[in-house]
């Protein structure tokens, strides 16, 4: 039984609140498993977060990259509990995210023009939180990308910009970009299409079920205090990677994707893009790499050439999956914020292509510097309200 410690990833409650970002519709793979708490499945590591007052806090519940064994470091404060947890199934070298084909692992940020790419076999799991979480985000090179003559340095400032357009953003602090797995961004954008986060959520664990990798079976009453049981915790909950395009076209049938995925007429789309990526590159990371060396409107274009991808998808899969911070997808929240404050589209309820677009350029207008992360604000206040 090894005893797995919180540490603080020392981020104030200005520069993350994870109770704003993780249930907000960027990601769908964290569970609330209490009050303040959420587990989730990272490549191939489960993490928990803990929200405090002032910081969060990290600790890696089992980390397949390393044969199920985990190291957090220097523990938190010491008022918090150890809890004991088994070791799991072990991954091998073929199913690990760090081999370069395997796009469970591999996460990118072009919002910064960068082409890094980010293997958490390759990673700590301090390091491999903290990609994700954005929180060494280059505020700097933003900055001057914006043409800015007073640099941004944090996420704080950013809000300080962002509300001088609108106030409200300053009474939801802490919302942020997350890097998410770029393949895992693109097949989740599929069946965001016309549905709802709790269904969309329910769907994408399925897949992970279906297709993915078993990783660990993680009782959660063993890893949330008695007081701070949330309902509908369970007594043993499977966890499981997120599928490759491979292992989605390998073992997947759009009977299969319908019948016991739940995904509807998505099911066409998902298997058309499985059979692209694997017909079309020699990997996932082939195709990632492809798209990160493309432009904006470049890269949006590309995408909708994928069967049941339109311009909000895409937008969904370059800003989550892929950083490119000027995407800003336009759904029925930002929709109405947009109609509120531009008479061109007052009485729309519904875009066509050309109003889209057009509603797209009056948000980034109106916020130019990181567009795609104040629309992020926007919507998490919305559909947290």
């Amino acid at each position: 039984m090894d005893q797995i410690k919180f540490e603080s990833l020392n981020a104030p409650k200005e520069e993350l609140r994870i109770s704003k970002c993780l249930p907000a519709g960027q990601s769908f793979s964290w569970r609330k498993v209490s009050e303040d708490s959420f587990v989730g499945v990272l490549g191939h590591r489960v993490f928990q977060l803990k929200e405090l007052d002032d910081d969060t806090l990290f600790r890696c519940l089992y980390d397949g990259c390393n044969g199920g064994a985990t190291e957090c470091g220097q523990p938190a404060d010491d008022e918090i509990e150890n809890i004991p947890l088994k070791k799991n199934k072990v991954i091998k070298d073929e199913e690990s995210a760090l081999m370069p084909g395997n796009g469970c692992g591999a996460f990118g940020n072009k919002s910064s023009g960068s082409t890094s790419t980010f293997y958490c076999c390759k990673s700590t799991p301090f390091e491999h939180i903290r990609h994700y979480l954005n929180l060494d985000f280059d505020w700097g090179v933003e900055s001057k990308a914006a043409g800015l003559e007073v640099p941004i340095r944090s996420l704080s400032e950013a809000y300080m910009n962002w509300s001088e357009v609108e106030p409200c953003i300053s009474s939801h602090m802490g919302v942020r970009l997350l890097n998410i797995d770029p393949i895992e961004a693109l097949f989740v954008g599929v069946v965001t299409a016309n549905n709802n986060i709790s269904r969309i959520t329910s769907i994408v664990n399925s897949i992970r079920r279906r297709f993915g990798v078993f990783l660990c079976n993680i009782n959660d009453l063993e890893i949330v205090s008695s007081d701070q049981v949330e309902g509908g915790l369970s007594q043993g909950y499977d966890y499981f990677s997120f599928p490759t395009s491979l292992q989605i076209f390998n073992n997947s049938s759009e009977e299969i994707l319908r019948e016991q995925c739940g995904v509807g007429y998505r099911a066409k789309s998902i298997i058309s893009i499985a059979r692209e990526l694997n017909q079309g590159f020699e990997s996932d990371q082939a195709f990632v790499d492809l798209v990160r060396s493309l432009e904006y409107t470049e890269a949006t274009l590309y995408l909708q050439k994928f069967h049941g991808i339109g311009q909000k998808v895409s937008d969904f899969v370059l800003l989550s999956g892929f950083g490119f911070s000027t995407a800003v997808p336009v759904d029925t929240h930002i929709l109405r914020y947009i109609c509120k404050h531009f008479k061109s589209l007052s009485n729309a309820s519904s875009l066509s292509k050309n109003r889209y677009l057009l509603g797209a350029k009056f948000f980034r207008d109106r916020f130019p510097f990181l567009p795609g992360w104040a629309q992020l604000v926007l919507f998490s206040s919305s559909v947290l309200k």
